[in-house]
Formats: structure tokens, C-alpha cells, sequence
């Protein structure tokens, strides 16, 4: 592979990983969000619910980002 080649992929694969990062953040950040709001209403059973969605999203999401490391590193 040229070098040229070669610096373009790794240029693809950190616009990849800065993507996956801002992504992550998006997601953490609405964590937080749905935390505080949670704690503001002294934990009803809806925001308890809401929480556990958001979880629920960001396991998903933590799956996904496993599968596709170990697709990448199979490559």
C-alpha cells in the first residue's frame, strides 16, 4: 500500500473514531439530562422509567461499537 493510500485510510479512520466520540458524547450528555431530571422529581416511577431507557440506549450502543471493533480488528 503507498503511503498515500495508506495516510488517506488513516485519515478515514480518525474522521470514524471523531464521529463515534461526538457521538458518545450526544448520548452521555442526554444521560446526564435524564439523571437530573430524574433527581429533580424525586424519582417517580416515570422518570425511574425514563432512566432506565436511556440506559437501556447506551448499552445498546456500547454493543454496537464492541461489534464493530472486533469486525475491524477481524480486517
Amino acid at each position: 500500500m503507498s503511503s498515500k493510500a495508506e495516510e488517506e485510510r488513516l485519515r478515514h479512520k480518525i474522521g470514524n473514531l471523531q464521529h463515534e466520540n461526538m457521538v458518545l458524547r450526544r448520548m452521555l450528555q442526554g444521560a446526564a439530562s435524564d439523571i437530573d431530571e430524574m433527581i429533580e422529581s424525586r424519582c417517580s416511577s416515570e422518570a425511574q422509567q425514563q432512566a432506565g431507557k436511556t440506559s437501556s440506549r447506551i448499552k445498546r450502543a456500547l454493543d454496537a461499537m464492541e461489534e464493530d471493533e472486533v469486525s475491524r480488528a477481524a480486517n
